[in-house]
């Protein structure tokens, strides 16, 4: 059984389109409706499109402001965690939390083969060396060891013949300091 359907509406209508059994499109009575619609619709476009370039502008500021913030403060960063490195190397040093043998087998890797090495180490790690050779645990048993009093603990020099090679704690991280400070820079070249 079909039943009528009544809308009662507050303003008359020109005329009713039913596109779809969800969607009807509503004809305005006039004219000056119709024009007082599209005014407000493109009044809101603007004011859309005002607030859009304003967030695009304060995003373009936000975005100088940082890139030049890690310009700035990029050197001091690196700075202060190369000294925080510093700290932490110097807090293991000097609780002995170190492998010298592992240290000099390193240093010695970058050395051409020689036969005669002088390994010059501080004394403390001296008496560490000559006790895992006596207990013929050590690597290092070709190596003839020295003492040098001038070396920092951790820290070896080593005599080739031909010349002496160093692995200096204070060079070390002086050289990370400069890799780290020169890859900076190169980032912001690449960066302008």
């Amino acid at each position: 059984m079909e039943q009528a359907l009544k809308i009662r509406l507050s303003k008359p209508l020109i005329g009713i389109t039913l596109v779809s059994a969800a969607q009807i499109n509503i004809r305005l009575r006039s004219k000056t409706e119709q024009a007082s619609a599209s005014a407000a619709a493109k009044k809101l476009t603007q004011d859309l499109s005002a607030a859009l370039s304003s967030l695009n502008n304060a995003a373009q500021t936000l975005n100088t402001y940082h890139q030049n913030a890690m310009k700035d403060h990029g050197r001091e960063i690196t700075k202060l965690a190369i000294q925080i490195a510093e700290k932490i190397v110097a807090k293991q040093v000097a609780s002995g939390n170190y492998d010298i043998e592992a240290m000099i087998c390193d240093v010695l890797s970058t050395a051409q083969s020689c036969d005669n090495l002088t390994v010059y180490v501080n004394p403390a790690d001296l008496a560490v060396l000559l006790k895992l050779q006596q207990d013929n645990a050590s690597m290092l048993n070709n190596v003839k060891l020295a003492p040098d009093a001038s070396l920092k603990p951790a820290e070896c020099r080593i005599d080739t013949g031909k010349g002496f090679i160093e692995s200096l704690l204070d060079v070390k991280l002086k050289n990370i300091e400069a890799a780290l400070l020169g890859l900076e820079g190169q980032n912001e070249a690449l960066n302008n």
